[in-house]
């Protein structure tokens, strides 16, 4: 074993990453013929333990600082990480990969949480991340408050008269100064020579030690974890494949300009001239046409089949798919083929949901684990949850049968409730003076009951026979001053929803519509075809709108696929394509959910069979009007004829 592998495993000590990804780096170090160099940037190494690695993790350093976004080039920023562009560097600083270096976000103010939970809430991300193959593994070993020293470019750890600082967990050692502990704290303190620092980027007791022009890196001792590096955002990509010229990474007043085969995407005639297209600059629009639609359905594809696979293996929807959820790199495909159908699309991060606590219940329903803020990836109060008071009455306590015990009954309330058929409730009834017993419950119908009485069935539970004796026994028993919440039971049809908004903002990428136009167009045409006979399949109904009215193409023409380029795309082609994304939003009579919990319970990612082929077939049409030999494919030799046919 040579001396640079050797000493690759002693470094996947601190940085846990399997044997795979050590030779995969290792292979990297020595095929990769140049370093990558960005201009106006340097690499600083960022583990003070690395000092005897060949390969050290590095972040990238500005030469400058500009105003508040400092030196590090910050890629994003999550609910749980600042996310920083760094690399795998050799002995030398070159960098040979690109990561992002994922810090640990400790929560101020309002939101602020103690050490304990918050080390809980990293550790469940790292469980969730390292499932996926880009994760490279865990930076720890150390917990110490790390700087950057720009003079350098090499990492610092703070010290007290020659000791390092640590991050102090000890509860007795805190108390001695007067602290509380570390895990009821939301305050990190560092530990040297006997001496406490309060930690943080704030602290004017842990600035003190190290230079004045020290750049703070990981100044709490947070959790810290690499992966590695896609440098498109998905809208990014999804516009060069429109036509539009790529900035860069946007994280400073100069933008960040990658090399290689990133290199050249800010000007527009580069792309197809260099080869990144199988059309270059000499062919017409309309042989540029199906390979950027080609390009674009296998872009959505593949985000749908990343999400479809991360519930499958959680057991969970996402409920937080958005704007940051997927990122694309380019692989390098040699100088003979086309870079862009060598894209590969990434998840950035993961599950944003949890399971709510049926009790005893085999149904499963999933809320957001945070609140989210209004979205336009998200339907109208789809999170809106109304409380209030009421009183119940026990109709009628079914048998205990195999699906569990169920309560029907009624809920009366003077409470603008705004009730809609799907809807949950959450009823908190008193069994005794000691206990209360929790009830979800769905929405019944029932024409005689009085205005502001709602009917309601319980979710069958799975319950103990002397506890299913005791709510039988409170059968007719009327309860005032009640408790209740009413809440719109999530699932993966969420998550569809999102992915539809995502499907259109890629298709109509490099057009200058607004994404909110776009889905209030798509919803309006979606509710129109479903007035429609469905007698016929949906695509020939969309076919039927569009010659019927051309306002409908006008406004989700094919025309904004690629800008520049004229409305040549058969109108049948078109509308299969658009079969496959419109259904995409629940609630609708095509749609592939009926609303927004239309999953199954126990295996939510089933909800993705149907879009998925849907999307495949919709490929299939379309990789077949860009490589078929028209002469033998009478499909779509009948749908070109009819096009190009007088009319």
């Amino acid at each position: 074993m040579s001396e640079a592998i050797r000493d690759l495993f002693a470094r996947a000590k601190i940085v846990r990453c399997g044997v795979f990804a050590a030779l995969d780096f290792m292979n990297r170090l020595h095929t990769t013929s140049e370093s990558i160099a960005i201009p106006g940037h340097r690499w600083a190494f960022c583990l003070p333990h690395e000092t005897d690695s060949t390969l050290r993790l590095a972040v990238s350093l500005k030469d400058a600082a500009e105003s508040s976004l400092g030196r590090l080039v910050m890629l994003r920023q999550t609910s749980d990480a600042c996310v920083y562009l760094g690399a795998v560097c050799d002995r030398a600083g070159r960098a040979r990969e690109l990561l992002e270096i994922w810090v640990q976000r400790l929560r101020q103010g309002d939101s602020a949480e103690t050490n304990l939970a918050a080390d809980k809430r990293w550790q469940a991300v790292i469980a969730a991340m390292s499932h996926d193959d880009r994760f490279v593994g865990e930076l720890g070993g150390a917990e110490a408050p790390i700087f950057i020293d720009g003079a350098t470019m090499s990492p610092l750890h703070p010290e007290v008269n020659g000791d390092a600082l640590r991050l102090c967990k000890d509860s007795k050692a805190l108390a001695d100064a007067g602290l509380t502990p570390y895990e009821t704290s939301d305050i990190r303190h560092g530990m040297a020579n006997g001496g406490v620092v309060a930690l943080g980027p704030a602290s004017k007791e842990l600035a003190a030690l190290v230079p004045p022009k020290a750049v703070p890196f990981n100044a709490d001792a947070s959790g810290m974890f690499a992966r590695m590096f896609a440098p498109f955002s998905l809208w990014d990509f999804a516009e060069i494949l429109g036509g539009k010229a790529w900035s860069g990474l946007l994280n400073a007043k100069i933008p960040v300009r990658l090399g290689g085969i990133y290199a050249g995407l800010e000007d527009l005639a580069k792309p197809r001239i260099s080869g990144a297209h199988f059309f270059s600059a000499g062919r017409d629009f309309a042989g540029r046409l199906p390979e950027v639609l080609c390009l674009k359905l296998a872009t959505l594809e593949q985000c749908v089949r990343l999400a479809a696979a991360e519930t499958e293996r959680s057991e969970l929807p996402f409920l937080c798919i958005g704007e940051d959820s997927f990122r694309v790199e380019l692989g390098d495909a040699g100088q003979n083929l086309p870079h862009f159908w060598n894209f590969k699309t990434v998840l950035s991060h993961a599950s944003g949901a949890v399971a709510l606590d049926f009790p005893s219940s085999r149904e499963r329903y999933f809320a957001p684990r945070e609140d989210l803020r209004g979205s336009i990836y998200r339907p109208d109060g789809w999170d809106l949850r109304r409380k209030g008071v009421g009183n119940v009455r026990l109709r009628k306590v079914f048998s205990p049968a195999a699906n569990g015990t169920a309560v029907e009954g009624t809920l009366s309330t003077q409470e603008r409730t705004g009730l809609q058929p799907n809807e949950l409730i959450r009823l908190h009834l008193p069994t005794d003076h000691a206990h209360r017993m929790e009830i979800f419950a769905g929405i019944g119908s029932d024409a005689g009951l009085a205005a502001g009485d709602i009917p309601f069935r319980s979710i069958p539970s799975l319950l103990s026979p002397e506890k299913a004796a005791a709510l039988k026994s409170c059968e007719g028993t009327f309860y005032s001053q009640v408790e209740y919440e009413i809440f719109l039971p999530l699932s993966t049809p969420a998550d569809l929803y999102a992915l539809g908004v995502t499907g259109l903002r890629i298709l109509f990428a490099g057009s200058e519509k607004a994404l909110a136009a776009l889905v209030d167009d798509a919803l309006r045409l979606l509710a129109a075809v479903g007035q429609l006979p469905a007698a016929e399949p949906l695509e020939k109904r969309l076919v039927a709108l569009f010659e019927k009215d051309p306002r409908w193409a006008a406004a989700l023409g094919p025309q904004f696929l690629c800008a520049g380029t004229p409305d040549c795309l058969p109108v049948e082609m078109w509308s299969r394509i658009l079969a496959s994304v419109l259904p995409l939003f629940p609630a609708q009579p095509d749609s592939f959910a009926r609303d927004l919990a239309d999953a199954e319970s126990l295996a939510p990612h089933t909800a993705y069979h149907a879009p998925l082929r849907a999307l495949e077939y919709a490929s299939r049409s379309a990789r077949a009007l860009f490589l078929s030999d028209w002469r033998r494919n009478e499909e779509m030799a009948e749908i070109l004829a009819s096009y190009l046919s007088p009319r």
